[in-house]
C-alpha cells in the first residue's frame, strides 16, 4: 500500500526531495514541476494537459 492518495500528495513529496537536491532535475522539468507545484499550492487545479506531462515527469525520474 503507497502513503499517496493522490497524485497531488505524491508531487509534493517529489518536490520536497527535490529541493535537498536539486541537481536531480533538467532545468526544463524543475520549471515545470515548481509551476505545477505553485498552482495546487493555490488551491487550483492542473488541466489535463499539465497532469499528462505532470505524470510523464514523474515517471522520468522514477526511481525503484
Amino acid at each position: 500500500m503507497t502513503k499517496f492518495s493522490c497524485v497531488e500528495d505524491l508531487l509534493a513529496e517529489f518536490y520536497n526531495q527535490t529541493l535537498f537536491d536539486i541537481a536531480i532535475l533538467q532545468d526544463q522539468d524543475r520549471a515545470a514541476i515548481h509551476g505545477f507545484y505553485n498552482t495546487l499550492d493555490l488551491g487550483n487545479q492542473l488541466t489535463a494537459n499539465q497532469g499528462g506531462f505532470l505524470l510523464k515527469i514523474l515517471a522520468k525520474y522514477k526511481i525503484f
